[in-house]
């Protein structure tokens, strides 16, 4: 008996779901993106009501006088840029392979998760409550499953033998 252990081959989408998965994939990625930049604004307006003092620090030191609010935007931005250069990159060379789209995913959600900026107006607020969720449940998921794509405890890999 001869076991397979191409990972590639456990995880390959057949061609009509992979156009699926790539469409809600880049639907995703736009979503993250609007709900990010359109929480721009309220980081802006949050970074305004730090004390006076730190404010009179940064004109002090030669920096603009809104520069934490500067920084956390500019914080936000680039990783947002990086982790969806990283999931572009995913979805360009294995775009069929339902494990590094959940990879690619499992990124993309990252700088939502940890970044402070995110537009929470209107449906948006239900939206980002969702793609919260699944980032977070996507990150403890990716453990479980991440290199083979298959769900198979140490501990329980005697009872599956």
């Amino acid at each position: 008996m001869t076991t397979n252990t191409n990972p590639t081959s456990l995880s390959s989408l057949p061609n009509r779901y992979a156009v699926a998965f790539r469409g809600a994939y880049i639907v995703l990625i736009l979503l993250i993106w609007v709900s990010m930049i359109g929480g721009i604004p309220k980081v802006v307006t949050q970074a305004s009501s730090i004390s006076p003092e730190i404010r009179q620090m940064f004109v002090e030191r030669g920096l603009p006088e809104n520069f934490d609010a500067l920084f956390w935007v500019g914080l936000d931005v680039l990783s947002l840029i990086v982790f969806t250069a990283m999931a572009m990159f995913l979805l360009a060379r294995r775009g069929n392979d339902w494990m590094a789209l959940f990879t690619g995913m499992t990124l993309m959600l990252t700088p939502l998760i940890y970044g402070s900026m995110s537009y929470t107006g209107g449906v948006f607020f239900w939206i980002n409550i969702f793609l919260r969720a699944l980032g977070q449940s996507s990150h403890v998921i990716f453990f479980y499953l991440f290199p083979t794509g298959k769900f198979v405890p140490g501990w329980a890999r005697w009872l599956l033998a």
